[in-house]
């Protein structure tokens, strides 16, 4: 009965200290997967393209169309494990060093501190920030569109992010969310179009 006993609680010990590894294991993960105005991840402004695509198997990076401007493509490198949470899009400077990093995956674990991320609502947002901010309307050049214009020096200053409408509206309240003269984010149309975050981009060259 104490050999039973003993082995018992040697058991109860040993799934214990499993379930703290792993959940240990998942805060770490998580860790790792933090944006800022200054960082993604490991990524700063001085990373060197090839020193981080050694990172990666041939397969896992495709250069890719990151947006058309003026029938102008702006091509960028897209790092893609097979992990929908890491994938992120890099355009280079002349150095190759990076310029943006763009993350627009739905399933991407990809987080500001504030706990942002792709499909965060524009109320969570706006709360992140803390201060209203004003975004881009919808009827300008689609890579422009839904973008945020102005933080007014909130918590998520220095990022650029872009919503996109996920309900529909009627046209008259439609057409009160176009133009490029700068929508609140406590505008109550956003809230009811349903607007959630579809892209966050670091941009490297604004201080």
């Amino acid at each position: 009965m104490k050999i039973f006993k003993l082995t018992l609680i040697v058991f109860i010990m040993l799934v214990s200290c499993k379930e703290k590894s792993t959940n240990s294991s998942k805060k770490n993960d998580e860790a790792n997967f933090i944006i800022s105005k200054n960082k993604v991840g490991d990524i700063t402004s001085k990373t060197q393209k090839n020193t981080l695509i050694k990172q990666y198997k041939p397969n896992q990076i495709k250069e890719t169309i990151l947006y058309s401007y003026e029938e102008i493509n702006i091509i960028g490198t897209e790092i893609n494990t097979n992990k929908p949470k890491e994938s992120l899009i890099i355009q280079w400077n002349k150095d190759l060093t990076p310029k943006t990093i763009k993350i627009s995956n739905p399933l991407s674990l990809w987080k500001t501190k504030h706990g942002v991320k792709i499909g965060s609502t524009i109320k969570d947002v706006q709360n992140a920030n803390e201060k209203i901010f004003t975004i881009y309307g919808y009827e300008i050049d689609r890579y422009l569109q839904g973008t945020v214009k102005k933080w007014y020096s909130g918590k998520l200053s220095g990022l650029n992010l872009q919503f996109e409408i996920t309900k529909g509206l009627p046209t008259k309240e439609y057409l009160k969310i176009m133009g490029d003269s700068g929508i609140r984010s406590d505008n109550p149309i956003l809230e009811k179009a349903g607007l959630i975050v579809k892209s966050i981009t670091v941009d490297f060259t604004k201080k």
